[in-house]
């Protein structure tokens, strides 16, 4: 089994990242801050959070990902990783175990609403984003994941279109509460059963 590791960095101390050598991983690390201590992929504006690193990975590699799990994770993935025991995913993330499943959280989970809240601290207004991205009635309630932090399969990212993956990539540019939005819709939008406009 093999993994796509790719980061979204800021000002974030990187020895865990430096340290990391297996050989079944390949690492992309996007900066969002001026800094020379690792070997890049892209220098991005620092707009957009870690969703909008994502989302700029996925259009970047739609036809080639080089593997078949992607893990999306933070400059500082630690932060938001539960213990195994409250979450076995994170087994994946220390090399305990390997993926199965086609989708899995690795941060904690919190139960929103329309607004995000609780889980966010500041109103999401979820309507304009979801009637944006997906032809079908909105959830009154949502799953969060904290940090958005997760491991997909390829096959997950490629099943949206990439007109789909451009769309969303332009709300970080026109939404102020992207990010937050993004941690709250991920497990909607890899969720095959959900149907996207475009």
């Amino acid at each position: 089994m093999s993994y796509d590791l790719v980061v979204a960095v800021y000002k974030e101390e990187l020895s865990w990242l430096k340290q990391r050598n297996y050989p079944d991983e390949t690492i992309y690390a996007y900066r969002k801050f001026e800094r020379f201590d690792y070997d890049f992929e892209d220098n991005l504006p620092n707009i957009g959070r870690e969703s909008h690193t994502f989302i700029y990975h996925f259009l970047k590699y739609y036809n080639n990902f080089t593997s078949d799990y992607l893990m999306l994770l933070q400059g500082n993935p630690h932060y938001h990783l539960p213990k195994e025991f409250d979450n076995p995913a994170t087994k994946i993330f220390y090399k305990k175990s390997e993926a199965t499943c086609l989708h899995y959280p690795l941060g904690k989970l919190r139960v929103c609403n329309s607004l995000g809240r609780p889980f966010s601290h500041w109103d999401c207004e979820l309507y304009t984003f979801w009637h944006e991205l997906f032809g079908v009635e909105m959830p009154i309630e949502f799953v969060a994941i904290f940090g958005a932090q997760q491991i997909v399969h390829k096959d997950l990212i490629t099943l949206r279109s990439k007109k789909f993956w451009e769309k969303a990539l332009a709300l970080h540019t026109q939404e102020a509460h992207a990010p937050w939005a993004f941690e709250i819709l991920w497990s909607y939008i890899f969720d095959p059963r959900i149907k996207g406009i475009i």
